[in-house]
């Protein structure tokens, strides 16, 4: 701060000693706060690391939401309704329109693609060698 104030006060020189003190000065301080945001970035994921590893669920969840999640807004009006009947009807007219096509014609061709590709569709095998659940996950994670 001294050397910024030296350097207005002696007519901001493009030049010189005070100019030369004055940008060392300035990159010092941008060069601190990017460590010092680099740095804060490192302690909330080692934090939440440790937290993990140490299998502490409420400890790790508190962390969690400390660091990342945001307060949830209260939405009380949608377009000037606050019923959840008429905002529901919004979303289902807003969205009716979206989801439908421009002309008849492009929607009989989409129609008519869809039960083409329906007709032949088979799905995929389900056996139990693509099943997994918490305990496998857990076992795998504990293993390494």
């Amino acid at each position: 701060m001294a050397s910024c104030d030296l350097w207005k006060i002696a007519g901001r020189p493009r030049a010189g000693p005070v100019f030369d003190r004055y940008r060392k000065d300035k990159a010092a301080y941008r060069h601190a706060i990017r460590s010092k945001q680099a740095e804060a970035k490192d302690v909330y994921s080692n934090e939440l690391h440790e937290a993990l590893l140490a299998k502490q669920g409420p400890a790790f969840w508190k962390c969690w939401e400390s660091k990342f999640e945001k307060r949830r807004r209260v939405v009380n009006s949608v377009n000037g309704l606050t019923d959840h009947e008429g905002i529901a009807d919004i979303f289902v007219s807003h969205f009716s329109k979206a989801c439908n096509s421009n002309t008849a014609a492009a929607a009989l061709r989409l129609r008519q693609t869809y039960e083409r590709m329906r007709a032949s569709y088979m799905g995929q095998d389900t056996d139990d060698t693509r099943r997994f659940d918490a305990e496998l996950i857990e076992n795998v994670i504990c293993k390494k």
